[in-house]
């Protein structure tokens, strides 16, 4: 069996708390806060945490929602949680 996923990923200013309703629900998603200059593929090129506050303040927002194949139930599940975690 051949599984795939697409990923959509959202930002959210309370992202704990968005994944916390994804949690609740046995939604995959993945948290990702590490900003790309951060990693460690690129320790080479001597950036530093201030270098890119933008992008780091971003990469504390970002979630990334797994929608399990293009089935539309899968994407109603998951367009529901974010719902529910906009209307509290």
């Amino acid at each position: 069996m051949n599984t795939f996923f697409h990923q959509y990923t959202v930002r959210v200013e309370e992202r704990d708390k968005c994944s916390a309703v994804f949690r609740r629900r046995n939604r995959q998603r993945r948290v990702l806060s590490v900003p790309l200059h951060l990693q460690p593929l690129y320790r080479f090129s001597g950036t530093q945490r201030g270098h890119f506050p933008h992008s780091e303040h971003a990469a504390q927002e970002i979630l990334s929602l797994h929608v399990p194949g293009v089935a539309a139930s899968s994407i109603a599940r998951v367009a529901e949680a974010v719902t529910e975690f906009v209307r509290h």
